[in-house]
């Protein structure tokens, strides 16, 4: 019937992307060993954002080095990050707008 197809072709509409990918360089345990990081990151010419996180009951604090809309951007800003510093450990992490 038409109202089938109405909607399925209502499901399959392109929807605006939603996610936000993070690019985080570095956690830390203090923020006094973020802020220091985030000055070596500045001597670099990366620009960091510091971003509390609890966990297991703990406040970690992250340095975020920048946030994209677009998954392959972003995939390809880490992976040229990790090369220029040298940071195994840098990583990508998924949220909701």
């Amino acid at each position: 019937s038409s109202e089938q197809s109405d909607a399925a072709q209502q499901e399959t509409s392109v929807q605006p992307e939603t996610s936000v990918y993070s690019i985080y360089l570095s956690s830390h345990y203090s923020e006094v060993e973020a802020a220091a990081e985030q000055g070596r990151f500045a001597k670099q010419d990366i620009q960091t954002t510091i971003v509390p996180a609890t966990l297991n009951q703990h406040v970690w604090y992250r340095l975020r080095a920048s946030k994209h809309a677009d998954r392959a951007e972003a995939f390809a800003q880490l992976k040229e990050l990790k090369a220029r510093l040298g940071l195994n450990s840098a990583w990508l992490e998924v949220s909701d707008k």
